[in-house]
């Protein structure tokens, strides 16, 4: 029996989508995300799937833990709009940046966007 390794994501097709342009998490097709990291990336991106990873579908596999995302770009800032605490990965396209309740915009209706980019 293989051995569980994490989660790769893929999208309402589930289609791996791992380091493609669409995958909002920037990680490369190798990393696989752990249980914890890929609870996560889906609570923050719903819509998108869970691809379990095997040990042996993937060539040299590298995990990525929770921790480890701040130094793949994760950005905790303040709106600069309604100063709310907002998180993205960094570059986030306007409407990927998210506060605490998981909006993408601000009270008054318009997208977050980070005080500093």
């Amino acid at each position: 029996m293989k051995q569980l390794l994490g989660f790769q994501l893929a999208n309402s097709k589930g289609e791996n989508i791992q380091g493609d342009p669409e995958d909002p998490t920037g990680l490369a097709s190798f990393e696989v995300m752990d249980p914890m990291l890929a609870l996560s990336v889906i609570a923050k991106h719903p819509g998108f799937l869970l691809m379990p990873i095997f040990q042996g579908d993937i060539e040299e596999p590298q995990i990525v833990f929770r921790e480890d995302m701040p130094q793949k770009g994760v950005t905790h800032t303040m709106c600069r709009h309604c100063e709310l605490d907002i998180e993205g990965i960094s570059p986030y396209p306007e409407g990927e940046w998210r506060d605490r309740g998981n909006n993408t915009h601000c009270p008054d209706g318009r997208w977050h966007a980070p005080q500093r980019f």
